[in-house]
């Protein structure tokens, strides 16, 4: 799959067929993913292509431009289905609601705009306004609901019908580069420039997790289709897996060669990928640890923390005497069952160089 410059943006047909490219060379493309060959001519704007989408019923690519227009597109053939939807300056997303038969834009002009897709005409008489570019404008799961992400700081939750806000801003301390909501609604991930992820309720604005932290502004993120886990990627390169509900990592960082353009989960959640500017795609697997955990493992983790949680859960300090005697209890123990296998791999083999990867 080769366009002559960078691919910016990308994403995957809802039934797994189809890929759909956009490029910095002013073009979108989708691609036939058993095959890798080119399953339309390309879609051409004028200027760089922002953003791309599949609509819900696969019939249908929706394309955002910095020529200042969205286009809709038969996702089979490339043909344009209707004209150039436009907006005042460039479009930086596209989503299509869940029914597939209107596309929301969002604008570096402030505003957010909904399309029929039958035609192209405005199905709104007023768009929806920030005070700065709205960077990401996104439907609930059910199609009633709007919220957007703008440069002014805030993310605003919206009834999709009458474009009144439900919920008081979302705020961050810079620019809200992106929001979306979980698979069942009840909450909003928004990210921002200020190096924070967070999760809130989505009928309160109240937050649920702590905020999520990188060392660099945050580019992407997304919930895994269960909705307990949040994957984000930055600036910097780093990948990173958390809890949805409390912000609490659940991996390291994990390091590509540029900035991050796009996280995805696979559809069973098991595996996550991230699409970096320098060195292409990378997937890992998501590791779940097993249940029950043995009844060792507190003792480790209050003896790596130097800290264990009293019966009326207030934090005091913990002695290092139980992570001593876990170490030398797993020197050379080679039983294979998974904790016991990581607690060694914990304890002894990552003390090695290089450091060797943890096999679950």
């Amino acid at each position: 799959m080769i366009h002559a410059d960078p691919i910016w943006r990308m994403k995957v047909s809802p039934d797994g067929r189809k890929l759909v490219t956009g490029s910095w060379n002013n073009s979108a493309r989708v691609w036939d993913l058993r095959t890798c060959e080119p399953q339309t001519p390309l879609l051409l704007h004028g200027e760089r292509v922002n953003a791309v989408a599949f609509s819900p019923d696969n019939r249908l690519v929706a394309t955002a431009s910095a020529d200042t227009t969205a286009r809709l597109w038969d996702a089979g053939t490339g043909e344009p289905i209707s004209p150039s939807l436009q907006h005042d300056d460039e479009v930086l997303s596209v989503a299509f609601r869940p029914d597939s038969k209107a596309l929301l834009t969002g604008s570096a002009d402030g505003t957010a705009r909904l399309w029929s897709t039958d035609d192209g005409h405005s199905e709104w008489l007023k768009p929806i306004r920030h005070k700065g570019i709205v960077r990401t404008a996104e439907f609930d799961p059910e199609g009633r609901r709007i919220v957007t992400a703008s440069a002014d700081r805030s993310a605003m939750v919206w009834d999709a019908q009458s474009c009144a806000p439900l919920v008081r801003p979302i705020r961050h301390e810079r620019s809200v580069s992106g929001a979306r909501f979980s698979p069942d609604g009840s909450w909003v991930l928004s990210w921002s420039e200020d190096g924070t992820a967070r999760v809130w309720n989505s009928e309160t604005a109240e937050p649920v997790s702590q905020p999520m932290r990188h060392r660099d502004v945050i580019t992407a993120a997304v919930f895994s289709p269960n909705g307990r886990r949040v994957l984000t990627g930055s600036e910097d390169g780093a990948v990173r897996l958390w809890d949805a509900p409390t912000g609490y990592p659940l991996s390291e960082s994990f390091q590509n060669g540029g900035a991050i353009l796009t996280v995805a989960f696979s559809p069973d959640g098991q595996r996550f990928l991230a699409f970096a500017d320098k060195d292409a795609l990378r997937i890992w697997d998501v590791v779940t640890p097993p249940v029950p955990v043995p009844a060792w493992f507190p003792d480790l983790v209050e003896g790596v923390a130097g800290k264990r949680l009293t019966t009326s859960r207030d934090p005091e300090p913990a002695g290092r005497e139980s992570f001593q005697r876990l170490r030398q209890q797993f020197v050379g123990v080679q039983d294979s069952d998974f904790y016991s296998r990581w607690a060694r791999w914990f304890l002894w083999e990552r003390m090695n160089n290089p450091v060797p990867e943890f096999v679950p």
